[in-house]
């Protein structure tokens, strides 16, 4: 059996975006209507699928970044000796960082919605309550560079991403939403503006799948699942939604037998690994044989 097209056409639509501006706009405003944060130099964006425009039917949550500018962490690991010491000299210690920021951003939010804030590992969790609102995991976090030249202020090079601390384990999050962003926005265009509908396609099978019993829950997380797709050649990627499928799921089956070769959509990180940010290469090989089951019994 196959899946009929009909379905995947479904399947393949966007999910409200409309909910998703009218939580970062409340958010965003609260923040920077704050006395507290007025002298404050920082930014808010949306980051996830509701950014990416691979969100699905039925997602609620949204992530949304607020960034401090005023101070940064970087990674030298790429510079010289000479390099790193021409660093050292130039950037002094922020007096204002981090801890400070986050402590001051949880005390505006729970001040103006109240009740419905709650401090996480990673995030702050703000409950929907009016105004259309969705629940938002909200994310503190500074600039991060990954320098690969330094020989002064005005002759550097970095590849910019962002960080943040998750306080009970000791270690900050590095990641890249912004290149995220733009390889994705860069393989839709190489792909005739059909990756995107195709990675919402592939995310309402898994939860097709994980609803029929196919796939374990938490198995494939959506941001996972995107950057599996980042990987699938932009030639098998066709206008016809069953045959893409068909493709994608083939191609994994080959494919996953060299899983160092596969990259997060940032183009930076490995997809799979031992680090918590990483996935489980056996976790993806679970999702390949659903997905091919599913197809199997024709969705």
């Amino acid at each position: 059996m196959t899946i009929p097209e009909t379905t995947l056409s479904a399947w393949s639509n966007p999910g409200a975006q409309t909910t998703a501006q009218t939580t970062h706009t409340s958010i965003r405003n609260t923040l920077k209507n704050s006395a507290l944060l007025a002298r404050r130099d920082f930014d808010t964006y949306l980051q996830g699928s509701y950014r990416n425009s691979t969100n699905t039917r039925g997602n609620s949550d949204v992530d949304i970044v607020v960034e401090l500018n005023s101070a940064f962490r970087a990674s030298q690991r790429l510079l010289t000796g000479q390099e790193r010491r021409a660093y050292e000299a130039a950037f002094p210690d922020a007096v204002y960082g981090w801890s400070e920021f986050r402590s001051d951003v949880l005390w505006v939010l729970d001040y103006y919605y109240g009740g419905l804030v709650t401090s996480g590992r990673k995030a702050i969790r703000v409950e929907p309550g009016a105004s259309g609102r969705v629940p938002a995991d909200v994310v503190v976090t500074l600039p991060y560079r990954l320098y690969y030249k330094f020989n002064s202020s005005a002759d550097q090079g970095y590849v910019e991403g962002m960080t943040f601390r998750i306080s009970d384990e000791n270690r900050w999050v590095v990641n890249y939403p912004k290149l995220h962003y733009a390889n994705g926005a860069r393989k839709q265009s190489s792909t005739a503006d059909r990756y995107k509908a195709r990675v919402r396609m592939i995310k309402n099978a898994r939860r097709r799948a994980t609803e029929l019993g196919l796939l374990s829950r938490g198995a494939a997380p959506s941001y996972y699942v995107e950057c599996l797709m980042y990987n699938v050649p932009d030639d098998q990627f066709h206008l016809s939604l069953e045959l893409t499928y068909l493709n994608v799921v083939v191609f994994l089956f080959s494919a996953l037998n060299r899983p160092e070769d596969f990259t997060q959509q940032n183009g930076l990180i490995k997809l799979f690994g031992p680090e918590p940010e990483q996935w489980n290469v056996a976790q993806a090989r679970e999702l390949r044989d659903a997905l091919w089951a599913l197809w199997e019994r024709g969705g």
